[in-house]
Parts: structure tokens; sequence; C-alpha cells
């Protein structure tokens, strides 16, 4: 039938058109060749093409928009023009999400779920990109392809397969603490709008005069984390798979709008340095009795979006996308997602995904990265290079690196990172499974163990191999004998050992970048005797978690106290480049000198210095290996000789290689 023969029509109904615009006058009729001849290629309005390519990851999403307001005074922690001001309001967009199911599979299937808030500030788009878990599975980065590839579907059977899902989980046991939240009623919440959102990473929050705070950001859902069990998440997969979209577009649309309370945790450079964990470890919580969680405002959604493609599915969010005196921390996950978030959003939505109206920021773009497909601003006529016919200003925040460089000297005390490229890859201890332990024996009660052990039976009893289940319950058994045990029984299998791990005190811990580590007697004295005033001493103390601490000091050389120190275990300061430094320049960012004389940094013009580059392996946990700068022995003993230019490759003058 006709269109025109359904469809009222008046003044003010849309005219139906092409992509291009123009009128057509019947949108199921197309152009044939007679009544029973071939279609008209020319009748192009029938081979549109309107998909992109879904997420990887998080391809299953619902969202809204609404608003971020800044309730508490922050002044002290930072100089954000957001954060640092309280009452500031600025507009959000919220993307909520599974992570490893399809477009279109089921809203409550067991599975962490993303939390990405775009904010639009007077100075930029600020993304937090969240999950509702406080930990994850890795802290590898390298890792993640291999989990995400056991999340998904088998290569062969295109079938989930859970020897796959618990064989990478068995290889990989820092996985534990993640484990025992997301098999927890937890990992199904009852719809998007009522759980709560962790930044799990941690960031740095500065001040103007460069003095920052470890942060980390809880969003707390008014009422409480809702959840389902698994009979209620299975029911609903089945009857109403779009249960998350539906209910945060009802509670919405009904002016019930979802709000969460927003606090963070802040731990000072020195604190990160005494705690027990590794501050830069994604599978780790910081105890809140330690690191109390501080108010900062309220994220309210009080809009459903008009088109959910254009608005929601478009949406496009990046840890990398900060804003003045907010700083990554070197945290190594967040770091390859720092990289990793853009460069998928350019593939899936193209180079100017940042362009899309809900993606552009509130202010003003300046700068020369121009064209490539799908622009839609491309900044008039200005120039397209530095230019000094038509300039730029070129104004960054005070105290920052967009700014100018901080003051050497007092960043120079924490996070100055000096050394060789190396392979990382972290190893189990015992600190792994503390904080699972601790969740298994004091925080839950029996309803909430029993719920565990029953919701993990149930997908554990899946698997085929042996060997994976062995490994896998050894794990368990390293948090909790009766934990392992239980599962064992419900599934059928035998009981197993705990896993046996490394000792707490090999963990590897935060602490300051700064310092000479070396195991050869021979380099002790050489140290001494090419400038290094400073000496000190440590032992390994073996109570867990201790780590290396001091034990003895010394400002004279220091060999009638080697034979009591372990050699392997002793770490040097230099009294360069250290404020007060009796030596006639100062190393800056490494590869720079600054005279104190006349302040030339690079070539210095007054009273040059030869340095070599000595690379030494950390005698500590990390496998690291320091590179620390020294005054050559010639330029010791002439100090106007010629400065030769330093290299990152230098031989080593202490241990006679290189990296």
């Amino acid at each position: 039938m006709p269109s025109a023969q359904v469809f009222k029509q008046g003044p003010e109904t849309a005219h139906y058109t092409t992509s291009n615009g123009a009128p057509v006058s019947e949108p199921y009729a197309s152009q044939r060749l007679g009544p029973l001849g071939p279609l008209l290629l020319q009748d192009f309005h029938l081979i549109d093409r309107e998909r992109i390519p879904e997420r990887v990851v998080h391809a299953k999403g619902a969202g809204a928009h609404g608003y971020f307001e800044v309730t508490e005074d922050l002044s002290d922690l930072t100089d954000n023009g957001l954060l640092g001001t309280k009452g500031k309001k600025a507009k959000a967009t919220v993307r909520f999400s599974t992570v490893g199911g399809e477009s279109g599979s089921a809203d409550t299937a067991r599975d962490p779920r993303g939390f990405a808030i775009k904010i639009r500030t007077e100075e930029g788009n600020l993304d937090w990109v969240f999950n509702n878990t406080p930990v994850f599975f890795i802290r590898d980065p390298a890792k993640f392809p291999h989990f995400i590839h056991t999340q998904k579907r088998d290569p062969q059977t295109h079938l989930k397969d859970p020897d796959m899902f618990w064989d990478y989980l068995g290889q990989n046991p820092e996985s534990i603490h993640q484990i025992m939240i997301l098999f927890s009623d937890r990992g199904t919440p009852d719809g998007y709008h009522q759980m709560h959102g962790y930044s799990g990473h941690t960031f740095k929050w500065f001040k103007k005069d460069g003095s920052f705070v470890y942060t980390q950001v809880h969003l707390r859902v008014d009422g409480g984390f809702k959840t389902l069990n698994a009979e209620q998440a299975t029911k609903l997969a089945g009857e109403n798979p779009e249960y998350g979209i539906e209910s945060l577009f009802n509670a919405i649309e009904s002016g019930n709008y979802p709000t969460w309370n927003v606090f963070v945790q802040t731990m000072t450079p020195s604190q990160a340095e005494q705690f027990r964990y590794n501050i830069l470890d994604l599978t780790k919580v910081w105890p809140h009795g330690e690191f109390p969680l501080r108010p900062v405002g309220k994220l309210v959604l009080n809009e459903n979006p008009t088109n959910y493609f254009a608005e929601i599915e478009q949406s496009a969010f990046s840890p990398s996308h900060l804003t003045p005196y907010i700083e990554a921390s070197a945290d190594p996950v967040l770091q390859s997602r720092l990289f990793s978030y853009p460069d998928t959003h350019r593939h899936r939505l193209g180079t100017n995904y940042q362009q899309l109206p809900v993606n552009a920021p509130i202010v003003p773009v300046s700068n020369f990265q121009r064209d490539g497909p799908s622009t839609f601003v491309s900044q008039g006529s200005r120039p397209n290079y530095q230019s000094s016919i038509v300039p730029l200003k070129y104004v960054g925040p005070a105290g920052t690196l967009e700014g100018g460089v901080r003051d050497y000297e007092r960043e120079a005390k924490h996070e100055t990172f000096v050394g060789a490229a190396f392979r990382d890859l972290s190893y189990v201890t015992e600190l792994d499974f503390e904080q699972p332990r601790a969740l298994w024996s004091k925080v839950w009660n029996d309803q909430q163990r029993e719920a565990y052990v029953q919701n993990v039976a149930g997908h554990f009893k899946g698997v085929k191999s042996p060997e994976v289940r062995a490994r896998q319950l050894s794990v368990w058994a390293a948090v909790d004998q009766s934990l392992s045990d239980r599962i064992a029984k419900a599934v059928g299998a035998p009981t197993v050992k705990p896993l046996q791990v490394k000792s707490a005190s090999e963990a590897v811990k935060f602490r300051a970048n700064l310092g000479v580590y070396t195991t050869s007697k021979v380099a002790y004295r050489e140290l001494v005797d090419a400038g290094f005033e400073q000496v000190r001493i440590f032992e390994r103390d073996t109570s867990p978690g201790a780590g290396i601490t001091p034990t003895r000091h010394s400002e004279t050389p220091v060999e009638a106290a080697i034979p009591n120190a372990d050699p392997k275990i002793a770490a040097f300061e230099p009294s360069l480049p250290l404020e007060g430094s009796p030596l006639p320049f100062e190393v800056v960012h490494g590869s720079q000198r600054r005279c104190h004389d006349c302040g030339t940094v690079e070539a210095a013009q007054k009273a040059s210095w030869s340095l070599e580059v000595a690379y030494l392996e950390c005698a500590g946990a990390c496998y690291a290996r320091r590179m620390v700068f020294l005054p050559s022995r010639d330029s010791v003993a002439n100090p106007a000789s010629d400065a030769r230019p330093l290299h990152p490759l230098s031989v080593s003058v202490l241990r006679g290689k290189q990296p």
C-alpha cells in the first residue's frame, strides 16, 4: 500500500529525501525496467551504508546526559579549574557497558561494567574512563589482548569456552582479587544506574607550585549498590536482554534521576613510598582506614539521548583526555590505555571523531591538526603551522609541563625516571592474596560466601581440563583452603594444595626513582672517588612487606662497613644533582646540565665537567636498571677539560657493560 494512503501528512511533516536531500515520493518503491524487469542501479537511495564497527570490548552499552558538580573545597589538592573550584558545574555524558559481550549480548551477564564519563569543562574535556570494580584482572598491559581473547569466543567452535576462561585466570593468579568481586553478586548489578564506579588507576592532582598527591576516584550511587542474584540475572538475560538499557532510560524518563556522590582518596609521595602495596598495581585497593574517602561532588543523569547512535554509540572516551593539573601516573596499564583508546576511536569513528557533537569540547580548538576524513571544522583560514603572521597565544597552565617545566630539584626527589629499557613482567607474591583473603574471611558474611561458591561453581563446572581445574583451585587455596575445598566439592573435583608463590618481601614496592643500586664492591670506592659523598648501606628486612629499609648511614668511604652489608642490596645517593652539590653543575632532565654560576643549560659555558653514564642493576625486587651520571676521572683531576657530549649508551664506568 502506498505510504500516502497510510500516514497522515500535515504542514509540519518532514519531507522524505535521499541522503543528498532530493525529495522522493515513496520510500518502499524501487526503480525497475517495467513491472518485471531488473532494478536500476541509479536508484542509489536503496544502498546507503549505515553501520560502523562495534567496540571490541565494551560493545553493549547504555548512556545518558547530565551534569557534574563540585560541592566541596578541594583547592588544597589541585588547581584544576573544575575540581579546584567549589560550586563549579559542568555538563556530562555517561556511557555504561558490559565488557566481554557483543552488542546484542545480555545486560545482566556476569561481567565487569564500564562507567565512562565525559565532563565538558572550560579547560577542555575531562574523561573519566572507569569501571564498576575498584580493581582489574591484570597489572601487565601486554596481557590484555590475551585476557580479552579468552573472554570472547573459541576460534574453532565460536562458542564461549569455560576452559579458555579459567585457563588464562589460573595462569595469571594476580587476577584473583577481581575474580572474588566478579563472582560475588556485585558481578551482576541491578541495572547500570544502581552501581558504583571506580577509577581503579592512580592519577596525580597538581598544584601550581608543582606539588601533587596521588589520587583514586570513587563514585557511590545514591541508594547503595543494588545487585541481582545468579538466578535473577539468568532469567532476565533470557526474558529481557536489554534490562540495563531499559531501566536506565525509564528511571530518567520518570524523573527518578540517577545520582552518584563522588569521592577521592589521596596519598602523598612519601606515603606512596611507605605503602605496603605498589600504588601502580591495578589489582590492589587503597584501604579506606588508611586513606579515607574525601567528598568531591556529585554526578546527576537527568537527560536521555535524543538519538542513541549519535549521542551514545559515537561517544568516545579516553583516559588521556585530561585537563590542567590532572596527570596520569606511571601505572603501566593506564599508560597503555592512553594510546590505545584514541587509536581504536580513530579506527571505529574516523580521524576526526573529536569533532562529532557528542565528543567536541565546549571551548574552541586551536592547533595545527587539520583535514582528514569527515572534517566538520577545519579552523577556518588560520595557518596550519606556527605562524608569525597570524600567531596564536601560547600560555599553558603555570607549574605544569604545558606551561613550562616544573622545578627540577623538587620533582627529582620523587618522580624522575632514569634508566635503560628492559622487559618488565610482574610476578605473584603473598601480597596478591591478602586483600582477596580479607574479602572472604572478614568482609563477607556466611550468606555471601555461599553465594560466591555457588556462582563460581555454576561456571567452573563447565571446565573439562583437569589441569585447568587443579591450577585454579590452587589459586583459591592460596586465598583460603576452605574456599578452594568448597568449590572443589561443588564441582566434584579433587581438593588441591595452595599455589606456591614468592614471599611478600619480594614484592615490587613503589619508591623514589633516584639512587644508585649496585652489586659491585669495587663500585663502592669508584662512587666515592668520583664525587659521591653521601653513601647509605641498606640491608633486607625479611619481615612480611617490609622490603628494603636503611639500617645505617655513613658520609665517608664505607669499605669497613661493606662486609656487614648484604652486597646484593646496597644503595647510594649521589651528592649531585641534589641541592648543595659541591660540584659546579647539576644534572637537569637526564641529558642536560645547568651551570650553578651562569645558569646555562645544555653545554655549560663556565666550569664545564665531563660526565659519563653508569648503568647499575637494581639489587631490589624491581629488576630495573638505574642510570646515573658520574664525573669522569679525567674531569675530576682536570676541571678545565673540555666537556664531552652525553650519550645514553655510554659505556658504564662501573660495570664495564652497556644495557
